[in-house]
């Protein structure tokens, strides 16, 4: 099962890897990939129809997780640390970090951002995910690999 957005021009590729399997999704300068996210209750973030999958981010590349209805008591966040709560919210390059019902969080992906962040729920700890973060060759020195 891909992690993919659904509607996304072809320009260079961006790795894709969960549960395992690894997946190509296209990119293109401006267009975003979007993961549908909703609850499994307390227990996991539904993305994309996995639970709690770990997730592959590209520099330099935006990325819209649309919440699907989920209740306010789950508010989805980007954390530096694997934890629940708001101490530690990652919000570099990040809108409306915490999104929750029917509301989207963006995050570009800063040149800058750290190897490795996570996801999580705000109040439960079950509701969680590693997120790697990796440059584009073509980034590292202008030119293609």
């Amino acid at each position: 099962m891909s992690l993919l957005a659904r509607s996304i021009r072809i320009a260079s590729s961006v790795a894709l890897f969960t549960a395992g399997f690894a997946f190509t999704a296209p990119a293109f300068a401006g267009d975003a990939i979007v993961f549908n996210v909703s609850n499994v209750g307390m227990s996991a973030w539904s993305i994309d129809g996995q639970n709690n999958p770990p997730l592959t981010l590209m520099r330099g590349q935006t990325y819209e997780f649309v919440m699907q209805g989920t209740s306010s008591v789950h508010p989805f966040n980007i954390n530096t640390t694997n934890t629940t709560g708001s101490a530690n919210l990652y919000n570099d390059g990040v809108t409306n970090n915490g999104a929750s019902g029917n509301q989207t969080l963006t995050f570009v992906v800063p040149v800058n951002a750290p190897d490795t962040l996570h996801y999580n729920c705000g109040n439960h700890a079950g509701m969680n995910g590693p997120i790697t973060i990796l440059t584009d060759e073509i980034f590292t020195n202008g030119f293609e690999p």
